[in-house]
């Protein structure tokens, strides 16, 4: 009996030990089977832009305007692969062609020949798929460097770059080079010369008006000086009875009527970075009157024309 029991004792335990296994075994199977799900993303940014057919001032030459700025502009069009909506911005530089790399750059503004334009300033318009038009102007000041035959940066040019941006990069396209004339022009202020009262057989000693003549061009200048005879009626007054002089003629200069030998050489404008100053010279006026001259007042016109000295 106890022999038997202890048979079937033994089968009890080798039954448990072998539910207990298939037990086991059913939960590594179940959970072989239930797979966690991971989640993955990637985000595709759009492609680097392309900018093509750039042109700047329309093709023409740049005619600037004196003692003022001209509006300038640079235009082309700009292409995404995945529609020009995706371009976020655009921007542009105009320069002097021999400085074009550190403008484009955005790191050299300079009134004289290194202008940078902000999104601001390009206008987009005529989009259709994945192309766009754009505007891109700025506005030149009066003394920028030309490069025309008389010029000193005679051949280099003017160049323009357009700059896009997607998320997936930049692209730029540059422009031919385009002649920036040279601008002769002058100002003089005011535009009168007053003597004053003076009594016959009086010799001028000083000055007795002053008159400034300002460079607002882009070259230096000759300032040329012409008088006319000055009338009261039938009396009259000649124009070499008056005198000019400046800082450097400190004798005074007689004022001839053929307006050839009177030349006031002036510099040309300088090189500010941000707003013009003026190139100027201050003129002293003066004039003679002769002995028995006839009392009146006497009228007349000087003019200055300004050439430039090349």
């Amino acid at each position: 009996m106890i022999e038997r029991i202890k048979q079937t004792s033994g089968l009890v335990i080798t039954v448990v030990l072998v539910a207990g296994f298939y037990v086991l075994s059913l939960a590594v199977a179940s959970y072989a089977t239930s797979p966690l799900n991971i989640t993955t993303s990637v985000t595709v940014l759009s492609q680097a832009p392309t900018v093509s057919s750039v042109v700047l001032n329309s093709s023409t030459p740049i005619t600037l305007t004196e003692n003022t700025t001209t509006i300038v502009t640079c235009s082309g069009t700009v292409s995404s692969a995945g529609g020009y909506g995706d371009v976020s911005g655009v921007t542009s530089s105009i320069s002097l062609f021999s400085v074009s790399n550190t403008c484009f750059a955005g790191t050299s503004p300079d009134a004289n020949n290194c202008y940078i334009e902000s999104t601001a300033a390009c206008v987009t318009s005529s989009g259709s798929g994945t192309s766009m038009h754009v505007v891109c102007t700025d506005y030149i000041w009066f003394h920028a460097d030309s490069t025309d035959a008389s010029s000193s940066w005679s051949g280099q040019g003017w160049v323009c770059q357009i700059r896009a941006h997607t998320a997936g990069g930049d692209g730029s396209g540059t422009s031919a080079t385009r002649t920036l004339n040279s601008l002769a022009a002058q100002n003089v202020v005011p535009l009168t010369i007053s003597y004053g009262n003076l009594a016959p057989n009086t010799n001028a000693s000083g000055p007795m008006s002053t008159t400034t003549v300002s460079s607002t061009g882009n070259i230096a200048i000759n300032v040329l000086l012409k008088g006319s005879t000055m009338y009261n009626g039938i009396n009259s007054l000649a124009p070499n009875y008056q005198h000019y002089s400046t800082s450097t003629l400190t004798n005074s200069t007689t004022l001839n009527a053929d307006g050839v030998t009177n030349k006031l050489l002036l510099l040309g404008q300088g090189k500010p970075s941000t707003h013009p100053t003026n190139q100027t010279t201050a003129i002293g006026w003066s004039i003679d009157i002769p002995n028995a001259q006839t009392p009146g007042t006497y009228l007349g016109i000087n003019t200055s024309t300004v050439i430039s000295t090349f």
